[in-house]
């Protein structure tokens, strides 16, 4: 499979790859695939601090995550949940990487719960509540649920819904 298509918006940063050399990394050592792992994961997370529209962030977020190291994925992920300027769009697939893996960081637990606190958008709420169901059986998302639970009580007390709903 041509993956070269996820690198349409960054053309000079694919002249550091050596294509060819990458692309035959299935018969080469384990040294040299993790070390293309490496370089590669060090360019996408380039293209994701420069990438300039919030569906490209998102798009390089979601690549880096199933390319790069777990830790720098989702170390990377909390981090852009826990941005506040960061748009919904990114912060959401934020919370889906983070719902994905598999046994997830301590720092990104850490970061569900403490944007479960503060998060005012609801595709995002929505999308914390599913990371933090799937990972429950930590404290910490479980912490976030709760503040999750607490938040929806509040909003439909403020907007009780019509008698016709």
């Amino acid at each position: 499979m041509d993956s070269t298509w996820l690198f349409q918006e960054l053309d000079a940063p694919l002249s550091f790859l050596d294509l060819p050399c990458l692309c035959s990394a299935r018969s080469c050592s384990q040294d040299l695939r993790s070390t293309a792992r490496e370089r590669l994961a060090q360019l996408l997370l380039a293209a994701f601090e420069l990438g300039s529209s919030a569906q490209s962030r998102r798009r390089w977020l979601s690549v880096l995550y199933r390319v790069a190291p777990l830790r720098l994925a989702a170390r990377r992920a909390a981090e852009a949940l826990l941005d506040s300027k960061e748009h919904r769009v990114v912060r959401t697939e934020a919370c889906r990487l983070l719902e994905a893996a598999a046994c997830p960081e301590p720092a990104a637990l850490d970061a569900l719960a403490t944007a479960a606190a503060a998060e005012g958008d609801r595709f995002v709420r929505r999308a914390l509540v599913d990371a933090a169901r799937r990972h429950k059986a930590h404290g910490k998302a479980m912490e976030a649920l709760v503040l999750l639970s607490e938040a929806s009580v509040r909003v439909s007390e403020a907007f009780p819904s019509p008698l016709w709903l």
